[in-house]
């Protein structure tokens, strides 16, 4: 019988702990804009918990121009600080856009891996607007 309360304890136990272990991150809406006939670079703001750095985000990101995937390899990725407890992932693409929408599927996270979705409506560059 002394045994009882002990297990009781044990699932609040193991809640409580890996509610520890988990980090809170923020992601903002993506900044900047998708322009036919130029190469997609937009940054995101994160907001990280006071025990993550920017260094801990590990990003990694799909990009689709309409249906069709862009190749990883024009895609750039980079984090930097901005502030305490907040920070900025930066995505440059090489490859011109050439669709109505462009998807962009982010990937934050090292060890748990936390993902968003955007979707960008793209506009007409003013150089291609004029030569029509």
């Amino acid at each position: 019988m002394r045994l009882k309360p002990f297990w009781r304890l044990v699932p609040g136990a193991v809640l409580v702990l890996s509610a520890w272990s988990s980090a809170a991150l923020t992601v903002g809406r993506a900044q900047g804009s998708a322009v036919i006939g130029r190469p997609l670079d937009i940054s995101i703001p994160v907001g990280l918990d006071a025990l993550d750095s920017v260094a801990d985000l590990c990003p990694e990101a799909e990009v689709f121009y309409g249906e069709t995937r862009v190749n990883d390899r024009r895609v750039e990725l980079g984090t930097s600080a901005t502030r305490a407890g907040a920070g900025t992932v930066r995505l440059r693409v090489s490859t011109p856009v050439d669709e109505a929408f462009v998807s962009v599927v982010l990937k934050l996270g090292c060890i748990h891996k936390f993902t968003r979705r955007f979707e960008l409506r793209t506009e007409q560059s003013a150089d291609l607007a004029e030569a029509a």
